[in-house]
């Protein structure tokens, strides 16, 4: 990436010189980063960022991620119906930030990766702005890098370089919160709740009556007593009738638990109510329990193993 800025004065700065081996960038430091996914979009991040807020919208969204003490990423999402202009918006950008900071300095415009955009360069440290269609998936596609000391142009060559959209008839990805999952494209997520060691993805059919909720807990050292059946006996409620049995989830044993949701009387005699089943399993490498529950119509019945599901460790 060409890191030569443009200014309207000769400048003197060493803002844009790069760290030495070893900073926030990937040389010297593979095992630093780890995979990333959400709408499918899959990307390489630093081990020790995190997502501080995230968009269920498939339509329009962000995810926001931090290190220890700062933002540090974010990646906008918009579903269009046509190519936008992105050299125009670029341009855009750029225009704007000079003429909001008469002291700003810019990079010439960065290609890297499938990428377009540029580095601006302040007393307040660096931003690396990057945009991109994805023409199978129909997203335009923003990444913002913020850079608070020094600019570390690995940092930005690793984020770019790191990314990938599978095409719309490939499994969609989720990986985030400790949570691997992968779904096909007929769902569509429908809510998250993500609390300190719990954290649950549910997803809904988008052209039936079927739903889905993946959900893991963590920390398993300081409070699971071991018995998975018994968790999950209170998981789906000590008085629902259910049937227990043990599955295969992947490479895991799980216990597997077959029920009907509540409803009225005569929902059950017209045979609305769904049928809901629960596979749950211990991992001791993520140290996590995780559970995968199913509500299904009795005709088009939906079954935990249908989703790949995995976990990894938060620490």
């Amino acid at each position: 990436m060409s890191m030569a800025r443009t200014t309207g004065k000769p400048s003197k700065s060493v803002r844009g010189q790069p760290k030495a081996a070893g900073g926030g960038g990937k040389a010297g430091g593979e095992d630093r980063w780890r995979p990333l996914a959400w709408m499918g979009l899959r990307f390489e991040v630093p081990r020790h960022w995190e997502v501080l807020q995230h968009g269920s919208d498939p339509t329009r969204g962000r995810l926001i991620l931090v290190d220890r003490r700062r933002q540090r990423m974010q990646l906008s999402w918009a579903k269009l119906d046509s190519r936008p202009d992105l050299e125009q918006a670029m341009a855009d950008h750029r225009s704007r930030d000079m003429t909001e900071d008469a002291d700003v300095e810019l990079s010439e415009m960065l290609r890297p990766h499938g990428w377009i955009g540029y580095t601006r360069f302040s007393e307040q440290g660096a931003l690396t702005r990057l945009t991109r269609y994805e023409q199978e998936l129909a997203y335009w596609v923003d990444l913002v890098i913020s850079h608070p000391g020094r600019h570390d142009p690995a940092l930005d060559e690793g984020l770019a370089g790191g990314f990938d959209a599978p095409g719309p008839d490939e499994p969609v990805h989720w990986r985030a919160f400790g949570l691997d999952v992968r779904t096909s494209p007929e769902w569509k997520l429908s809510g998250t709740t993500i609390n300190a060691g719990d954290a649950t993805l549910r997803f809904a059919e988008k052209d039936g009556l079927s739903e889905v909720a993946v959900r893991r807990l963590g920390m398993i050292d300081a409070w699971f007593l071991g018995d998975v059946q018994q968790w999950l006996r209170h998981h789906i409620g000590v008085m629902v009738e259910a049937e227990f049995t043990t599955v295969r989830m992947g490479n895991e044993s799980a216990v597997k638990a077959t029920s009907r949701e509540p409803g009225t009387r005569w929902r059950r005699m017209l045979g609305k109510l769904r049928v809901r089943r629960d596979a749950a399993w211990a991992c001791d490498t993520s140290k996590s329990l995780v559970c995968v529950t199913t509500w299904s119509p009795d005709a088009e019945p939906v079954e935990p193993h249908e989703f790949e599901v995995d976990t990894w460790p938060m620490i």
